[in-house]
């Protein structure tokens, strides 16, 4: 994912959007499975689809939390620190 804000992280969000909703599955996916960079990019890449998605904590300590959204929440411990 580029730094924001540039013409690269605008083209990297159309990409996102373009993934559908239906993506939603796996970026959940990436949240409990992938390394860091790929945890960042999935909680950006939710927002864009109505999600509310945050970390709480940090190493060892990190949680994520998802609002789907029809309001269900979701806590997520990565296996990856």
């Amino acid at each position: 994912m580029p730094p924001a804000p540039s013409a690269e992280f605008d083209q990297w969000l159309d990409a996102c959007r373009a993934l559908g909703p239906e993506s939603a599955p796996a970026l959940l996916d990436a949240l409990e499975h992938g390394d860091e960079g790929e945890q960042y990019g999935a909680v950006v890449c939710l927002r864009q689809f109505g999600y509310e998605a945050w970390a709480e904590g940090y190493g060892e300590e990190l949680r994520y939390t998802v609002r789907f959204p029809d309001g269900e929440e979701k806590l997520i411990e990565p296996d990856q620190r």
